[in-house]
């Protein structure tokens, strides 16, 4: 488990509790409010989703690892691990060394695009009075 005693770290902004055999983020409470901006927690035993709560309180951290080169956690292996971590806490700009603002993930795991950029060109216009050439010819081929 997390150590309780984090809240006298008031100026923690990186917290690093990789391989540490931890299976809960409870001791996070403490740091509720404070300025941590990165959590690198791989190589532990955190198997549940729900521990990812006790991180909602921390509105800087920008940066969770709990995946990397190999050592995991149990909880990186649930469906939808990914979406659902990024739904729960939509400060996060990277989960796992991948930027999750890139493209947002939508509940269902499927990437979803960007918005379209408006175009600097006026749309085409139509008129009335236009005509089809259903007998148009293509272009002559360009000489060797």
């Amino acid at each position: 488990q997390v150590p309780h005693h984090l809240a006298a770290l008031g100026s923690l902004r990186r917290l690093l509790l990789s391989y540490n055999r931890i299976s809960s983020l409870a001791g996070l409470l403490q740091s509720h409010g404070g300025p941590l901006e990165a959590l690198e927690a791989y190589g532990n035993q955190i198997s549940l989703l729900r521990e990812a709560e006790y991180l909602r309180g921390l509105p800087r951290l920008g940066s969770l690892v709990l995946f990397r080169h190999g050592a995991t956690n149990p909880v990186c292996g649930e469906p939808g691990y990914r979406a659902r971590l990024v739904s729960l806490l939509p400060q996060l700009r990277t989960l796992d060394g991948v930027a999750t603002t890139a493209s947002r993930i939508t509940p269902a795991g499927a990437p979803t695009l960007p918005p379209p950029q408006p175009s600097l060109s006026p749309p085409p216009t139509t008129t009335a009075s236009s005509s089809i050439d259903h007998h148009h010819q293509p272009p002559p081929p360009l000489p060797p």
